[in-house]
This record gives structure tokens, sequence and C-alpha cells, in this order.
């Protein structure tokens, strides 16, 4: 009889499942490759890279040991693929490409209003400091900041598009596979 169990679900269930991809020994060795996945993404861990000769492999410390538990990564999608599927689900969707639209309309503006803040700037350097004039600067600073918080909010929702098409899968190396 198998007693073996899975250390974050505690399951003994598809115990044929189980690695062991750390130093961990006894109750705390086994766990379910999905468990270890849920636990990477959720505890937003981020694995750093070691390069040999072979492939990438991630690396991140286990909570319980500190030892490394190292994964490979393989994307489903190349990064050509991946910028043309999230071109495609912007195209093909009227929400993506409304959003689109208005995104571009922020960078224009935003555009258009840095050109300005920074000739507003240099002739506000070449004069003396006038009252309206420093504050029509503060102002400007003021709506320069909102749209630097706006155009993070952009990058953001394409990254997180390009992630979602790019689609990667992990494969956690067991320890006794390591050597």
């Amino acid at each position: 009889m198998n007693n073996n169990q899975c250390k974050y679900c505690l399951s003994s269930e598809n115990s044929e499942n189980l690695i062991s991809p750390c130093g961990c020994q006894g109750s705390m060795r086994f766990v379910h490759q999905a468990c270890l996945e849920n636990w990477l993404k959720n505890e937003n861990k981020i694995g750093y890279e070691i390069y040999n000769s072979i492939s990438k492999v991630y690396t991140i410390k286990c909570e319980i040991c500190n030892s490394d538990i190292k994964y490979l990564k393989e994307y489903r999608n190349t990064i050509i693929k991946s910028v043309l599927k999230m071109i495609q689900s912007i195209v093909t969707s009227t929400k993506n490409l409304s959003i689109l639209s208005i995104h571009s309309l922020i960078i224009f503006f935003f555009t258009k209003r840095i050109s300005s803040f920074l000739y507003e700037s240099l002739v506000l350097l070449k004069k003396s400091f006038h009252p309206e004039a420093v504050m029509k600067l503060i102002q400007n600073i003021s709506i320069f900041f909102s749209i630097i918080v706006g155009l993070k909010d952009i990058y953001f929702y394409y990254t997180k598009m390009y992630y979602e098409k790019r689609k990667s899968i992990i494969k956690f190396l067991e320890v006794n596979s390591l050597n």
C-alpha cells in the first residue's frame, strides 16, 4: 500500500503522478505537478533562469526546505505566432478593436501633450518664474503623471493579452532526474 500524499492538497489520489521536485523528506516529499504549478502561479513565484548547453531551466526556492525546485518552461506558440494571434483577436473582436482605438487616442494625446509640456517648460526656464507660468507647469505635470499611469495600464493590458496567446507548459524536474 502506497501512503504517499501531496504536500499541498494532502491527497493520495493519483499517487503515480506525484513527483519529488525538492529536498523535502517524509510526508512533505511528494507533490502533484498540477498542485506545484498552482502554487507557482498563486504565490506569484518568479524563477530565475539557468542556462546550460542543453536547455533553459528556471529555478525557485522551496519554502519548506529552501532547496532549488527546477523546471522547464516550454511555450506552445512562438513569439511571432503569439503576436499574430493577439492582433487577430484584436481585429476580430469589436470590443478589443474599440479598446485599441481608445488606447491609440490616449497615446496620440499623450505625445501631443508631452511635446507641449516640454516646450512650455523650456519657455519657463528661459523667462523668469512668473506665478501664472509656474501654476501652468504644475497643472501640466499633474496631467503628465496621470497619463503615465494610464500608459502603464495600457502596457499591462496588452502584455496580459500577449501572454494569454503565448501559453506555456511547465515541467518540473524531480530531484533524482537532475543528476
